[in-house]
Parts: C-alpha cells; structure tokens; sequence
C-alpha cells in the first residue's frame, strides 16, 4: 500500500481532457500516484489512478522524457497503458503532445 504526504503532492490542469485536476501524490524518490477525473472528452464520469515513475532521461524517437506513467487502471484510455513525459519545472509535456501546467496550492 502506497503511504503519502499531501505536503508532497503537485496539482497540474490539464487542458486536453476537460480541463480537468490531476493530483501527483509523491511516494518516494522516484515515484508518484496521479489521481485524476474523466474529462468531457472521454465520456465518461468518475475517476481514475495512474502509477508514475520518474527515470534518468531517455530519448525515445529523438524526444526528451524522464517519467514512465502507467494508466493500467484506467478503463478508458485515448492511448496504450503507458505514456511517456518529461517533467520540468511547472510543466509535464507527453508524448502524446498534451502539456500539463502546474497549479499553485
């Protein structure tokens, strides 16, 4: 079972799924639990869980990432069960070209 401070947890907008708050919860060094809702766009109301591990940089295609984000439990998924990103500063930039931007609390 994942434990977690909420002092350790980001809260990115994402504009590409219904504007809607995903909530990274920090387990450990180099791993996080994203919580999230269902945009307008997927169709479907509730939430879903993702696990996150954020990597040395790799390239993959000539692109830069260092997290690894597995969506395995969410049952509607516009992408395969994993995605990469590159976390930076106040932003997580996907593969799939979707930006998250980092929200003050």
């Amino acid at each position: 079972m994942f434990r977690y401070n909420m002092n350790d947890s980001l809260y990115y907008y994402d504009p590409n799924h219904g504007n809607c708050l995903r909530i990274m919860n920090k387990v450990d060094k180099n791993n996080y639990i994203i919580n999230g809702a269902y945009g307008s766009d997927e169709g479907k109301n509730g939430y879903w869980v993702a696990k996150a591990e954020k990597k040395k940089i790799f390239y993959l295609e000539g692109i830069k990432y260092n997290l690894e984000v597995n969506f395995f439990m969410k049952k509607k998924r516009t992408h395969g069960p994993i995605l990469y990103a590159y976390m930076t500063g106040r932003e997580i930039k996907w593969q799939d070209g979707n930006r998250w931007l980092q929200l003050y609390a």
